[in-house]
């Protein structure tokens, strides 16, 4: 299977118009190993101090859509103007859709990140 680069650099050496890349995954094609690797050791951190629900917004600001981010932020907002304290009652599918979003590398990153503690 092809990643999302080879595939951009595959359809212009066959001459073909353009590869349609959804614009919140253009940055995964830019983002360094190490980079990735930051990302996971953050998200293992803020897990180890439950905080999951800045974790999704980690999550949709680096592998979601723009539409993720904002309503996660409002959903953060709302909790902490509320004075509740835990996670904000969300969409069920939304931590789904930005796992299934997040590069395998970040997933195994994050894998190794949370067995060394």
């Amino acid at each position: 299977m092809l990643t999302l680069e080879e595939a951009v650099k595959r359809s212009k050496e066959l001459g073909q118009k353009a590869l349609t890349i959804p614009s919140h995954l253009t940055g995964l094609i830019n983002m360094s190993h190490e980079k990735i690797k930051l990302l996971a050791k953050t998200y293992s951190e803020n897990e180890a101090d439950n905080k999951h629900a800045e974790n999704l917004l980690l999550l949709a600001k680096n592998f979601g859509t723009s539409e993720d981010v904002v309503y996660l932020e409002k959903a953060i907002h709302d909790l902490e103007l509320s004075g509740r304290v835990g996670m904000p009652r969300l969409d069920a599918n939304i931590s789904t859709r930005l796992w299934d979003a997040a590069p395998k590398e970040f997933i195994d990153a994050w894998c190794e990140n949370d067995t060394d503690e």
